[in-house]
């Protein structure tokens, strides 16, 4: 599995950030808003993801039906009802050939797992809701998780990973990521460039997470 790296801008510490309620009715209309289209079919998932205006190549995971607060971290990482209340889910993928085009599969039925920012705003951990789906075989690839480094998530982000010839440490496990195609808000700063700040996404370096490394 390889990854593209993204220079992220802006971060906050996780010790400063307020308890926000994952069941709020403004994180909800946020969430519902970006990835919930009520009943859709295949067609309408992908003209859903279309109006989103995405940046090029930026996956969208789109539910059936809204969903409930079941538990919420004290990180501000939030978990829908498990079984037997999963959502019917599709797994939406760019084109990326310049008009905005999706084409989605259905990846059955998913538990949603989503964090919130102490601006307010929901951000989608979609390989940790990928993660939980089940009901359908055989699975679609694009509903499959290529390698452990893509399901990094909120709940564990590497303290050390190398990209390439380069090296990053953690500085912020909850940055706010949306937007920048990253496949979490796991935030870091190279290694001899103190004050950078990159978030990662899919690409074409060879990544790996040292923390069990011996030095």
């Amino acid at each position: 599995f390889t990854v593209l790296f993204c220079l992220f801008l802006h971060f906050w510490k996780t010790n400063q950030e307020p308890q926000v309620d994952c069941g709020s009715p403004y994180i909800l209309y946020d969430l519902d808003g970006k990835h919930v289209c009520y009943d859709c079919n295949y067609a309408q998932a992908a003209k859903f993801s279309r109006d989103r205006n995405l940046p090029e190549r930026t996956p969208n995971t789109v539910f059936r039906s809204s969903p409930n607060v079941n538990q919420q971290t004290d990180n501000n990482v939030c978990y829908g009802f498990p079984v037997p209340h999963l959502l019917g889910t599709y797994q939406c993928e760019s084109h990326n050939d310049g008009t905005g085009s999706y084409t989605c599969y259905y990846c059955g039925v998913c538990q949603p797992v989503w964090g919130v920012s102490p601006f307010g705003r929901s951000h989608l951990y979609y390989a940790a809701t990928l993660r939980t789906c089940q009901g359908v075989n055989p699975v679609p690839p694009v509903c499959i998780l290529r390698n452990e480094s893509e399901s990094e998530s909120f709940e564990h982000c590497c303290l050390h990973k190398s990209v390439g010839a380069s090296e990053y440490s953690l500085v912020e496990p909850n940055g706010q990521t949306e937007g920048w195609n990253c496949l979490n808000s796991c935030v870091y700063e190279k290694m001899g460039h103190s004050g950078s700040r990159f978030c990662f996404s899919r690409g074409n370096q060879t990544v790996n997470c040292l923390d069990n490394l011996e030095e």
